[in-house]
């Protein structure tokens, strides 16, 4: 019996490799794309879990509960904003 709920850090690494491949050539050859990463929302070295701290954070095996949905939501406001305010600040 599990003590976790989801899947290995390895496991998921390795099913999403092509995509995560894709995304972080793409941001190399463009200066303009900025590539955020929010798995260690739902990841730790070891698991990536569907249910952490007590909050679903997927519905099914491949889409966020409404509340992953949120958590990712905040975490990319949060570094979108910062971005920007490092550009405005960067621009004067």
């Amino acid at each position: 019996m599990r003590d976790y709920c989801g899947v290995k850090y390895k496991k998921h690494i390795q099913e999403n490799l092509k995509y995560r491949n894709i995304v972080i050539e793409t941001a190399k050859k463009y200066q303009n794309i900025i590539s955020l990463d929010p798995i260690k929302l739902f990841c730790d070295e070891e698991y990536c879990y569907a249910i952490r701290d007590d909050i679903v954070l997927y519905s099914d095996t491949n889409h966020h509960s409404v509340m992953g949905s949120k958590l990712q939501g905040k975490y990319l406001i949060d570094k979108i904003i910062v971005k920007d305010k490092e550009n405005l600040m960067d621009n004067n």
